[in-house]
């Protein structure tokens, strides 16, 4: 009897520690995109270890630019449900992000990946050949059930995968994106 419930509360932490979240960044732009113009990035969550009804909760942290200095973000918008403060961009970063779904006020949606943040980075002067790719600081919340009690499982190693955007100049042709070469290999780790 006593090896039954140590394996169910051994099962039960397990599974939690199973839980994680990678942030995808992905870039677009047109071609022949140029200094003073934008180059659009969205963000979504991809989750495993999670129920049929888990969901990602929320992320509140910054998205740190590999070269802040290369423009300027604009147009931010959160794809959430709530926000607690307005992001705000810092260079070609985005801090101040405290963004969240909640089965309490029935947002609480199982897509998987699920786009979560977007935003654009104008291009300035310094941008020629500069790569530009993504990183993210910060804690994000994921839930095992649609229960509104459920408890959070907070995610603070987060994984990251991110589409590296070139501008290089040549003869006046555009722009080179290379899909996925960025990959922030980060340890996953599950607190809660």
């Amino acid at each position: 009897m006593k090896r039954a419930i140590v394996a169910s509360i051994c099962g039960l932490g397990c599974s939690a520690q199973a839980a994680s979240v990678t942030l995808l960044f992905s870039a677009s732009a047109a071609d022949g995109v140029r200094p003073g113009e934008a180059v659009t990035w969205t963000v979504s969550a991809f989750t495993t270890g999670l129920s049929d009804t888990g969901y990602f909760g929320g992320f509140v942290g910054s998205f740190i630019a590999s070269e802040p200095g290369i423009g300027e973000v604009t147009n931010i918008q959160s794809f959430m449900a709530g926000q607690g403060i307005a992001a705000r961009g810092e260079g070609a970063s985005v801090v101040d992000i405290n963004i969240f779904h909640s089965a309490l006020l029935g947002t609480d949606d199982p897509t998987n990946p699920l786009a979560i943040f977007s935003f654009d980075v104008v291009l300035g002067d310094n941008s020629y050949g500069v790569p530009l790719r993504y990183d993210a600081e910060g804690v994000a919340t994921l839930f095992d059930s649609s229960f509104i009690f459920e408890p959070a499982i907070e995610i603070t190693d987060i994984a990251v995968v991110s589409d590296t955007y070139f501008w290089i100049p040549a003869g006046g042709t555009g722009t080179l994106l290379l899909a996925g070469c960025a990959i922030a290999g980060r340890r996953r780790r599950t607190d809660r």
